[in-house]
């Protein structure tokens, strides 16, 4: 179903671990615990506390994606293009603002409604720690 390996694959590979590892001879073997039931992304909004945790999971619920896109771009008009293509795929849209030509509180509210449209989250990426070009284009503003 998620392209995941069988359980007997699995077990086969926690045994050949289990036969295959050498300890010393006063060392316990280390234990290879089996992976814990994975919870559905409606089931990890249903425990988050916070209101856009809570919201990203059920986006990822109803969308069946945890697709994240990155609109490394340079004018709005692309962004606002890319936005509306990849939108129905996404559960979330990161930006980098201060790379803009052309940022204005309308390409905000184009965004804004692209994003309710198509039902994504919007994430302004804000740090001087990213790719060269990111960066280099960050600090020519």
């Amino acid at each position: 179903k998620h392209d995941k390996i069988p359980e007997s694959v699995a077990e086969q590979v926690r045994d050949f671990i289990r036969n295959n590892s050498f300890l010393p001879k006063d060392e316990a073997p280390p234990v290879i615990k089996k992976a814990k039931k994975s919870l559905t992304y409606g089931e990890r909004a249903d425990l988050c506390q916070h209101p856009v945790s809570k919201q990203l999971f059920s986006i990822m619920e109803r969308k069946k994606t945890n697709l994240a896109v990155s609109a490394d771009l340079c004018n709005t008009t692309q962004i606002l293009q890319l936005a509306d293509q990849v939108g129905p795929h996404i559960c979330l849209l990161k930006t980098h603002v201060d790379i803009l030509d052309d940022f204005s509180l309308e390409f905000v509210q184009q965004l804004t409604e692209l994003a309710n449209k198509h039902e994504f989250l919007i994430f302004e990426d804000r740090k001087f720690a990213d790719i060269g070009s990111t960066v280099q284009r960050q600090y020519q503003r």
